[in-house]
């Protein structure tokens, strides 16, 4: 299958430079997307080209003088925020640099950020067209095939995070079904310095609008410190109660950044009156959502995050109202099935690390393996697995 290339820049003075990359893309066997050929959609210009850099295989980053809009939402002008989706997407960057122009403040503060993270191949400069596709299409014909296989490295012994709700402690969530909700950890295995910690917590915000797929029309609560950790919601009424079907989607709960640089991203899960139902799929789709959060998070530490062990770790709240079983008869279903002497929390500490940089381009890994962990563990209590 061709890989899809988004080619990401501004328009103002660039736009020979990005038909002739259009055009390179095309003539190699490649698809080419930019937001040129987007047709109309119900969701915003933004959202659209920001679903399709996640959509697409490579990432071409353009950069000359001019910054661009930024979006009032963010701070972030398009390109800034295509980049950050590309690199906590983990596909492939390359990046070219248009010499001899002078760089607005702001996009020569970009262009910085940019040149911490690329290296080697993925930075080039340009002068004009011809010099452009003189160093474009080299590049996408010498980018790896195949998939990143993950690698896991057994520690010997467990890595407890720095839980929200730790055990011991009575849990005010476990009410009813509407407060149940997933919690996933990843805890870096190497010193991060506070400066870097402070600039990630300033980002929670942006990082959870982007990457998280959040609408426009959803708040999100400025990030709030508790000591040197940040925490940023996103501003959904809980409903609470019970209601005649009470069935709600799985939704996006907000970010946490911990002094130590420990990332947590939850989900409330999808429920109706009777409780919460999982299964395999659910799970994964879940997890694998706030794996990718929790990487943004600590790609934001590291200038090159390729050999930092991370520990990933997930718990449950509320898991007396969750069964396994298929999340479509929510609101349909007669019956229910409480677990049987099952803790109001789950808790399920790392014992293995992995590779952060590889786990940008592998995070259906980890999400799998830990969603078959929580599977056990819920079974096991309810007699069932499904």
């Amino acid at each position: 299958m061709s890989k899809k290339v988004f080619i990401s820049s501004v328009t103002t003075r660039m736009t020979q430079e990005r038909e002739a990359a259009i055009a390179l893309v095309q003539a190699i066997g490649m698809i080419p997307v930019h937001f040129e050929n987007f047709g109309a959609s119900a969701m915003s210009s933004r959202q659209r080209c920001l679903d399709a850099v996640a959509e697409s295989d490579v990432y071409v980053l353009l950069l000359g003088g001019v910054y661009g809009q930024p979006d009032p939402t963010s701070g972030r002008a398009p390109t800034h925020e295509e980049f950050e989706v590309a690199r906590s997407c983990g596909i492939p960057i390359l990046v070219f640099k248009k010499a001899g122009v002078h760089m607005e403040p702001a996009q020569a503060a970009f262009a910085a950020e940019v040149g911490r993270y690329a290296t080697g191949l993925f930075w080039a400069e340009f002068s004009d067209s011809n010099s452009l596709l003189l160093g474009l299409g080299p590049a996408l014909r010498d980018l790896p095939v195949g998939p990143v296989t993950l690698q896991f490295s057994a520690l010997g012994h467990a890595v407890e995070p720095d839980w929200m709700n730790p055990p011991g402690r009575r849990d005010p969530f476990a009410h009813g079904p509407t407060d149940a909700r997933i919690e996933l950890y990843l805890t870096p295995m190497q010193a991060v310095g506070a400066s870097r910690v402070r600039a990630a917590g300033a980002a929670l915000g942006s990082i959870l609008r982007t990457r998280g797929r959040i609408d426009d029309a959803v708040g999100i609560q400025r990030p709030t410190s508790a000591g040197d950790d940040v925490k940023v919601v996103v501003d959904r009424p809980n409903t609470g109660g019970f209601n005649p079907r009470g069935e709600t989607p799985e939704s996006l709960g907000g970010l946490t950044l911990s002094a130590i640089g420990e990332a947590c991203a939850w989900s409330r899960l999808a429920h109706d009156s009777m409780g919460v139902l999982v299964n395999r799929g659910s799970l994964n789709a879940t997890l694998t959502q706030l794996v990718d959060l929790s990487v943004d998070v600590l790609a934001q530490l590291f200038d090159d995050p390729s050999g930092v062990p991370v520990v990933g770790s997930a718990a449950i709240i509320g898991t007396d109202w969750v069964n396994i079983g298929d999340p479509s008869e929510l609101g349909h279903r007669q019956s229910m099935t409480l677990g049987s002497g099952r803790p109001a929390t789950l808790f399920l500490p790392g014992n293995e690390s992995v590779d952060l940089g590889a786990l940008r381009r592998a995070s259906g890994d980890l999400a799998s393996e830990i969603a078959e962990q929580l599977l056990a563990k819920i079974g096991a209590t309810t007699g069932s697995f499904g």
